[in-house]
């Protein structure tokens, strides 16, 4: 076990010093491969900034053919509604005008008709009376 301590206390002083005299290699880069380094990184920069730039006024463009494509569908579709509704409106009308035609006569008929039970009833209940006066002899009824 003791061992195993030792090992790895060992371990980590051998991976002190490597990471240690690396951070040392590391400062000493010339500074010549800094700047080109900072400039590539300003370039890539600069690269991305006008793509983006490229890619919004794309999306702005988009934008404005879709808004100018949505209001030319939405006027289509209010004179659609229009012209639905100016169609109903004229069918409705139409109907009720036929529609008032065949009531009117259909009333009438049902009225002739009443007119002509009443007459009949009227003529049966006078009949029914007269024959039971004339059966039975009394004058009464």
């Amino acid at each position: 076990m003791k061992s195993a301590v030792n090992f790895a206390l060992y371990e980590i002083a051998k991976n002190r010093q490597n990471l240690l005299s690396a951070g040392t290699a590391q400062n000493r880069k010339p500074a010549a491969a800094t700047i080109v380094a900072t400039m590539e990184a300003k370039k890539k920069e600069t690269e991305k900034d006008e793509r983006i730039k490229k890619l919004e006024e794309q999306l702005a463009s988009e934008k404005e053919k879709h808004a100018t494509e949505i209001k030319a569908l939405k006027d289509r579709h209010n004179n659609e509604n229009k012209e639905c509704d100016n169609e109903y409106t004229e069918f409705v009308a139409k109907m009720l005008k036929t529609h008032r035609k065949e009531m009117n006569e259909l009333k009438r008929g049902m009225k002739d008709m009443q007119n002509v039970h009443k007459t009949f009833l009227d003529s049966y209940v006078e009949a029914s009376v007269d024959a039971l006066r004339n059966y039975s002899g009394s004058p009464n009824l």
